[in-house]
């Protein structure tokens, strides 16, 4: 990739009700929870949660950023449950030999994902991917700094 540089997808996003049960955020798997990038719910594994939970954050905006790397077309990562699935349209990809670049949404934020060059995705395909949470890092929107 000459003089490419994929950078890290920085999404903003509300951390919600984080009780089992209760308010917005469901469990959708016995151990996570969810936060929510536009209208877009995010599976986010229960010890990045409970890190944030110990640390205040619940009902303040954060900022996602997970590395176009960590995310994913692989079915390994899809049937995963440490990752969070959805359903994009692609708007550009680019084969760069043994990578592709695909630029797309997700919750309205537009996002680069670097996956195997081998992989049959193109320009206006529908796809589902996956993104690996156990990657993902959030950061303060005061400080900027990331949350540990």
């Amino acid at each position: 990739a000459d003089g490419q540089v994929a950078h890290p997808v920085h999404l903003r996003l509300r951390i919600l009700d984080l009780a089992p049960g209760h308010g917005v955020a469901r469990d959708f798997h016995d151990e996570g929870m969810h936060v929510l990038v536009g209208g877009e719910e995010i599976n986010v594994p229960e010890g990045k949660m409970k890190g944030l939970r110990d640390r205040g954050y619940v009902g303040k905006e954060l900022v996602l950023g997970i590395r176009p790397e960590s995310i994913h077309d692989e079915p390994i990562y899809i049937d995963s449950p440490t990752t969070h699935t959805f359903r994009t349209h692609i708007d550009v990809a680019e084969l760069m030999g043994a990578e592709s670049y695909l630029y797309a949404e997700l919750g309205g934020h537009q996002f680069t994902a670097r996956i195997d060059g081998r992989s049959n995705i193109h320009m206006g395909d529908d796809v589902t991917l996956a993104l690996d949470m156990t990657k993902a890092h959030f950061f303060d929107t005061e400080t900027e700094l990331v949350i540990r």
